[in-house]
Parts: structure tokens; C-alpha cells; sequence
């Protein structure tokens, strides 16, 4: 899906174009924390450089661009050795209750519940994707409900889940999963003043904050 959705990103300014630079950002943090992350040093690289691109879409994001940096140099090997200390962090999953629109977010993104650590990334990665497709297509309705339904699953429920991520994973002591915590917080923050009238949560607030490492 990164390939599909990447495409002639770069050069795309168009409201198609953030909408895949949103779904580009969500569906690497989704990858990187599933049972099934990148496992060949080229499929780091390629992610790496598919997050350069859509973070240069976004702005100012440098979180995502140190990430990205990260990622180009990371072994396979060392990211599953990373990998392999999440199972000891409960908290990575959302406690966040059940509710009618997470229900409606994740049956249009044709995404199962599972109680995964990256389910919340890769509902909004998909409404993303589904938001992009219908505004190329000129399809504009579907494309406004589908950017309402991102709106309503971020401001009620994944907000919060990620939130939370982006703290548990500023605690860990990595360089990856710790930079993507700082990652996410930003990307939080970012659709926060877009997708809502209140102010961001405190926690990616100074998760995008903190000091950006050479």
C-alpha cells in the first residue's frame, strides 16, 4: 500500500496528496510496530525514503525525517531485536473503551479489532487512503465522508490511543522506537489543530518538543 500511496507524492500539492502523506505516516507506524514489521535491509531503505517524501509533503516535520534517516541506516536485525522488547510493554495497546465510531472507522477501513498495538494507525492510514483515491476520482462526496469519519475516529478515540503510544514509547530506551514516539507525538499534534477545535493533548505536544538528536 506505501508504493500505491506514494506515488508522484512529491510533486502532488494537491488536498489528494495530504491525505496520502497522512495515510504514508500512519501506515509506516503501523508496520514498524506489527507482528509483521520490514524484515530485508531494502524495505527499510525503501521506507525510509517513502517517509522523506510524504514528510516533506506535511511541513515541518522532523521528527519524521530523523526517522526516516533511522530507518536507512537500521539493519533488519537490530529493528526484530527492538521489536522483540514491545512485548514487554503492555501499555503499547490501547485501553481505550469500545465505542460506535471506532466500530464505523474500522468496518470502513476494513480493519479487524484485535486489541493491536497499531490497529489505531492503520484505521487512519486506510480512511487516508480511501480519502486520497476518492478525491483523485473526483468522487467529492465520498471523499467528504470519508474525511469526517477521520475526523470523528481521531477526535473520540485515537487521539487518545496514540497519545498514550507516543509516551510509552519516548520511555524506551532505542533509537528507533523512541525517535517514532517522537514521530507519532508530532503527527498527533499536526492532525489535532486540523481535524479538531480543542487544543492537542499535553503528552505529543511535548513528545514533538523534545530536542531532535543529530
Amino acid at each position: 500500500m506505501l508504493n500505491v500511496v506514494t506515488r508522484d507524492l512529491a510533486s502532488e500539492p494537491s488536498l489528494a496528496g495530504f491525505h496520502s502523506a497522512r495515510a504514508v505516516l500512519y501506515l509506516a507506524s503501523a508496520r514498524l510496530l506489527s507482528s509483521s514489521p520490514p524484515r530485508q535491509q531494502q524495505a527499510l531503505r525503501e521506507m525510509g525514503a517513502q517517509i522523506r517524501d510524504a514528510a516533506g509533503v506535511l511541513g515541518d516535520a522532523r521528527p519524521w525525517m530523523v526517522l526516516a534517516g533511522r530507518l536507512l541506516v537500521t539493519s533488519p536485525e537490530t529493528l526484530a531485536s527492538a521489536r522483540a522488547r514491545l512485548r514487554e510493554v503492555p501499555a503499547l495497546c490501547c485501553t481505550q473503551p469500545r465505542s460506535r465510531q471506532q466500530h464505523e472507522a474500522f468496518t470502513i477501513a476494513g480493519v479487524e479489532a484485535s486489541d493491536s498495538r497499531s490497529e489505531e494507525a492503520e484505521v487512519l492510514a486506510a480512511l487516508g487512503v480511501q480519502a486520497s483515491t476518492a478525491l483523485s476520482r473526483g468522487n467529492f462526496p465520498q471523499a467528504a465522508e470519508r474525511s469526517a469519519l477521520q475526523r470523528e475516529f481521531f477526535v473520540q478515540h485515537a487521539r487518545l490511543c496514540l497519545s498514550q503510544l507516543a509516551a510509552t514509547l519516548l520511555r524506551l530506551d532505542d533509537r528507533v522506537f523512541t525517535q517514532l514516539g517522537r514521530a507519532i507525538g508530532w503527527l498527533v499534534e499536526h492532525d489535532s489543530r486540523l481535524l479538531s477545535d480543542s487544543e492537542p493533548d499535553e503528552t505529543p505536544t511535548e513528545a514533538s518538543k523534545q530536542r531532535e538528536p543529530t
